[in-house]
């Protein structure tokens, strides 16, 4: 019988714990890492923190949770910025607003951010993903009765 060193005895007990992590959310945690494009340290975190690896942060934000869609979704849908759909919504209280004319010309006012499409802040991934067992409630706006 073979003496193990301590590395093979931590490398071990890895195994063990993804195995079980496999058992209890039946996908490998590499695989959900890499379709996420994040480490598995991070998944084990999620599991940590919130107690499931299919949700990515604590809350929803404020649009997540009255539209069941993300500030890039509905700006997609309205073909808006995503900075006037959140003042549609915290101004006017509806974030499909639209004016009835039409978009004003603002004067010598020039904004260049680049297309806001390819930017992270604006196009970020839902709080919950597919797999998890309220996401059909969350997008049919069911999750949350205020």
């Amino acid at each position: 019988m073979t003496e193990f060193t301590f590395y093979q005895k931590r490398r071990e007990g890895r195994k063990k714990i993804k195995n079980e992590f496999e058992k209890k959310w039946k996908i490998h945690v590499r695989e959900l890492a890499d379709a996420e494009g994040v480490s598995e340290e991070a998944i084990y975190m999620r599991v940590y923190n919130y107690g499931t690896p299919f949700q990515r942060r604590a809350e929803p934000t404020m649009l997540e949770r009255a539209y069941g869609k993300t500030m890039g979704e509905i700006a997609h849908e309205t073909g808006q910025h995503p900075v006037t759909v959140m003042t549609n919504h915290r101004e006017k209280g509806d974030a499909y607003w639209q004016p009835k004319k039409g978009p004003t010309k603002l004067r010598g006012l020039k904004h260049n951010d680049g297309d806001w499409k390819t930017q992270s802040r604006y196009c970020r991934a839902p709080w919950l993903m597919e797999q998890h067992p309220d996401y059909s409630a969350w997008r049919n706006c069911t999750l949350f009765q205020d």
